[in-house]
């Protein structure tokens, strides 16, 4: 019985853990965000936390202009990335961030195009919640 307990365990763990590694969505599509998006990675962050934008709304090469200040974290370039038409840019949540949802924007350079995407800063990010277990 010990046997067969071990191994549903194991089959569990490997299920859980696959799981975690299809994080984020956008992560595994070979074609990029979708246009006229910018995904914020990860969606929800501590004060404090580091965070990826990316997109493809600006079209073939270039860079774009973010803007974090809504979050008060400034601005930050998003340059071509290895994904086919994704620009990638990162910026730091300042530790004195509060709570709440705060727009991330880019403006894209030639263009003027705008593309935007939300921002959970949270106490207790998604990521880092505690999850109980029994013994």
């Amino acid at each position: 019985m010990r046997r067969t307990a071990r191994l549903l365990s194991g089959t569990a763990l490997a299920v859980a853990t696959a799981g975690l590694l299809a994080a984020p969505a956008y992560a595994g599509e070979s074609h990029g965000t979708p246009d006229g998006t910018l995904e914020v990675y990860p969606f929800s962050v501590a004060p404090g936390g580091q965070v990826t934008a990316n997109t493809a709304g600006c079209g073939d090469g270039g860079t774009a202009a973010g803007d974090a200040t809504a979050v008060g974290a400034g601005r930050f370039t998003l340059t071509p990335s290895a994904r086919e038409r994704d620009l990638i840019g990162q910026f730091q949540v300042p530790p004195s961030a509060q709570p709440g949802t705060y727009e991330i924007v880019a403006t894209c350079d030639g263009s003027g195009r705008r593309v935007a995407g939300d921002l959970k800063v949270t106490l207790t990010p998604d990521a880092e919640q505690v999850v109980p277990r029994g013994v």
